[in-house]
């Protein structure tokens, strides 16, 4: 596997079933994660998937990624890789993942408590 960021402090957020309902703030903007994450797959799917498509069909060979949408995103593509450390090519398949990661700010100390634990008691206590 590759990886991108050396001090691999950064960790993925699945957005699509444990923190769906988690919210992403950026300044003055806020969004729930699920819909950030669905935001992102759109763009990518369609305005990112057309210039991605048209940077590859410049080698020739490759599936277009508009007719076989479902097998990049999910199915896989039939392929063969070469890895640096491998000693034949090996079959398999290949698909698209769009992930989002989070890495916090080593100067944040981390809480014992949750900002959130105010608002649960208020919460509780109303019911």
């Amino acid at each position: 596997m590759i990886e991108i960021d050396m001090t691999n402090k950064f960790e993925r957020i699945d957005a699509e079933v444990e923190d769906r309902d988690g919210i992403l703030s950026f300044s003055n903007s806020m969004f729930k994660l699920g819909e950030f994450m669905g935001a992102l797959k759109k763009a990518f799917r369609y305005e990112g998937l057309d210039q991605l498509g048209k940077l590859l069909s410049q080698r020739g060979g490759v599936p277009t990624l508009k007719e076989h949408k479902h097998l990049w995103f999910y199915e896989g593509l039939d392929c063969e890789i070469l890895r640096v450390n491998g000693k034949s090519w090996e079959k398999g398949k290949v698909r698209i993942k769009v992930t989002l990661e989070f890495c916090p700010d080593e100067s944040e100390m981390p809480q014992t408590d949750s900002p959130l634990d105010e608002l649960r008691k208020i919460i509780s206590q109303e019911n």
